[in-house]
């Protein structure tokens, strides 16, 4: 009796070091905090490469004015992202950019410093922000007869430079 005893006490103390070795400790954040892009920084060492447009499909006066358009349709995502410092408006567009330039979100998100469900709603809001925005003029065919014609005009913009008239003009 005394050896099943004892054998109880030492499976229960080999069961309780198992049990403290392999628990997960709720010590552990729901979240990490990720450094976030030092904008200024990048955009200087892109500029010194030379390599601003071929990130970003544009030059940085071009990236600039791009943003002071979207600006006031992009929902802040500053006091709903989890981390200290939040994503800018600038950010949303350099990230929705390099998406649609055919980046990954996954590259995205360690370049920038944003996690996973930061990313896709960065790339959501901007999507949003450039459907919204009328001085970009985007517009999809109601008919049949107008694919070509807009299909020939989204062309054009792609090809273009970004015009410096009416455009985007602050009236």
């Amino acid at each position: 009796m005394k050896n099943d005893i004892d054998f109880e006490m030492h499976l229960l103390c080999a069961l309780s070091i198992i049990n403290k070795l392999c628990s997960h400790t709720n010590d552990s954040p729901n979240h990490w905090d990720r450094d976030r892009i030092d904008w200024q920084k990048h955009v200087e060492l892109k500029s010194f490469e030379r390599r601003f447009h071929v990130l970003y499909k544009m030059d940085y006066s071009s990236f600039v004015r791009l943003n002071n358009t979207l600006s006031p349709f992009i929902n802040r995502m500053e006091s709903t992202s989890r981390s200290i410092e939040g994503i800018s408006n600038v950010m949303v567009v350099a990230y929705g950019l390099r998406y649609l330039a055919g980046e990954k979100l996954r590259s995205l998100e360690c370049d920038f410093g944003i996690g996973k469900l930061s990313a896709y709603v960065a790339k959501d809001i901007f999507i949003d922000a450039v459907l919204q925005c009328p001085d970009l003029g985007i517009e999809f065919p109601t008919t049949n007869e107008e694919f070509p014609t807009i299909a020939k005009g989204f062309e054009s913009k792609a090809t273009a430079t970004i015009p410096t008239s009416n455009f985007f003009s602050s009236e």
